[in-house]
């Protein structure tokens, strides 16, 4: 909708933008397959604003694992190819594991939620051996109470907390913290 032409295109080419390294599709590798890095990627370029800092986040680090001790998809890769794309993605959790990522702590968190726009980021940190963030949401205001959107496991659809977002972090233990981004709006769309 940014572009003023909400259509098929515009989705795909947006979605492309925001879900690879640099806006460019490319092999598997080429996928932000860590929320952290998909916000480091997309704040580099101008598409969203790391919030977790300013509202008073500190740096956890964090060994990063997940993706390559999983099987690689193997569709249609050869031997070359594959090792290559394993290679790229364990550089990918190397540099990710080398540095810390600012997390707002459960402690911290209630005031800076009451203070999120719709449309908000909010990535759920939880103590996870090989990754740091397991889930995601937009923020949503109904009624004066900050919500979550989200793709719920659960209900196995998308949909809207009926508690408040500090309720949804605090209720399970096992959710550290959270990490906020913002979503900004595009100058322009590449190839219109």
């Amino acid at each position: 909708s940014w572009s003023g032409e909400p259509d098929v295109l515009c989705f795909t080419e947006d979605l492309e933008a925001s879900r690879y390294r640099g806006g460019a599709l490319g092999d598997y590798a080429s996928r932000l397959h860590y929320f952290v890095d998909w916000i480091d990627d997309n704040a580099g370029r101008g598409r969203v604003e790391n919030l977790t800092t300013s509202l008073g986040g500190k740096p956890v680090q964090k060994d990063f694992y997940l993706i390559t001790q999983r099987e690689l998809p193997k569709a249609a890769l050869e031997r070359e190819a594959d090792a290559e794309v394993t290679r790229t993605l364990l550089a990918t959790e190397q540099r990710l594991s080398s540095v810390s990522h600012d997390v707002l702590g459960r402690e911290d968190a209630p005031q800076a939620l009451r203070a999120l726009e719709d449309g908000d980021l909010v990535a759920f940190v939880r103590e996870r051996p090989g990754l740091l963030v397991h889930h995601a949401g937009f923020v949503y205001w109904a009624n004066g109470t900050p919500r979550l959107l989200h793709a719920s496991s659960y209900h196995q659809r998308v949909v809207i907390t009926e508690s408040d977002l500090t309720e949804y972090l605090l209720r399970r233990p096992e959710r550290k913290g959270v990490i906020i981004a913002r979503p900004l709006a595009s100058q322009d769309v590449p190839g219109r």
